[in-house]
Parts: C-alpha cells; structure tokens; sequence
C-alpha cells in the first residue's frame, strides 16, 4: 500500500493497518477511513484463526504425550524385563548353553523389550525354539543378512527415529503457532480500529 493512503490515518491506525499489511491482509482507504475489509470480515478472520491455534495446542499436547510416552517406555522397559519370568529364562540359557550365547551375540534381539507386545513373540519364539533361532542365524550370517544391523539396532534405530519425527513436528507446529499468534494479534488490533 502507498504512503499516501495511510496518511489519512492517524499514527496507531496506520502501525495497525502495516501490520495487518504484513500478515497478508489487503485493505483499502478512501479519505482516511477504511473501506475494506469490514469488521464482520475480520471477526470472520479471527475466528478461524483462533480455531487453528486451539487445533495446534490439542495436536501439541497429544505429541508431547507420545513423546513422554517413548521415553516413558525406553527407560521403563530395562527395569521391568527384570520381572518377567521370559527374560530369566533368557538369562539362564545366556549363562548356560554356549549356542544359545553365541546367537544371541550375532542377532541381538530385543531382549530389553520383553514386555512390549509388538516384540514378546519374538523373544519367546527365540529362547525357547532352537529351530527359530537357527533360522535367525543364517538369515543374519548369509550374504544380504551380513550387512544388515541386529534386530535390537533396527528397533532402537526405529525408536530414534520416531521420537525424531515427533521432535520436528513439534517444532514445526510450535513455529506455525507462533506465526498465528502474530496474525491473531493483528486482527484483534484491526478489529479494535474497526469499532472507533
């Protein structure tokens, strides 16, 4: 907009007016009143606004849940497999079948995750099958398995990468929060002018 537009404005009308101007509004003048937009267009406005900015509190309170919930589960996970009969079991056969050690030294389940149900299977299936464990072995030991990481890489690494994710998203809303806030205020302030 053109200097000589606002100079019908008075000095806090015309800051307001540059900074709804920033946030992308267009607004138009004629003879120092504004014509464009009218107040019900910037109630409107704000309104939506506000819609979006209570959206990105509740999507922000349910990420920072999952994310205490991953860390939740990383730290409580090494305490509780203690309690679990299938992790002693484990232990046994770590301390007394030399074969049982040694793959579990090449695969590396995820012992650590005996409670977790998307693992439990798994780790019973390994201790309690020589059968599952030997085909775990050679699909570690061939030539693609080679140059895959262990079982308990991929799950940590998997771990890793969800909380990463859940970090940027909630950097990213936290930014997109920010910038609704700033639009927010505008409006408020052009709806303020609106009323004089």
């Amino acid at each position: 907009m053109q200097e000589e537009q606002l100079k019908g404005l008075d000095e806090q009308a015309r800051r307001i007016v540059e900074e709804y101007l920033k946030i992308g509004g267009v607004v138009r003048i004629k003879e120092g009143r504004i014509i464009y937009p009218d107040k019900k267009r910037i109630v409107s406005q704000l309104e939506q606004v506000k819609k979006r900015i209570e959206a990105i509190k509740q999507q922000q309170l349910e990420l920072n849940k999952k994310k205490k919930e991953y860390d939740y589960k990383t730290v409580l996970s090494e305490m509780v497999c203690f309690t679990d009969p299938l992790y002693w079991k484990h232990l046994l056969k770590m301390l007394t079948d030399k074969g049982y050690r040694e793959v579990f030294e090449t695969v590396e389940p995820p012992v650590n995750r005996v409670k977790d149900p998307k693992w439990r299977n798994m780790i019973r299936m390994f201790v309690k099958s020589e059968e599952y464990r030997q085909r775990l072995l050679e699909a570690k030991t061939s030539k693609l398995g080679k140059h895959r990481k262990t079982i308990r890489e991929t799950v940590e690494k998997n771990l890793e990468a969800t909380q990463e994710l859940i970090k940027h998203r909630l950097e990213k809303l936290e930014k997109e929060k920010q910038q609704l806030m700033r639009k927010e205020k505008a409006l408020s302030s052009m709806t303020r002018l609106l009323q004089t």
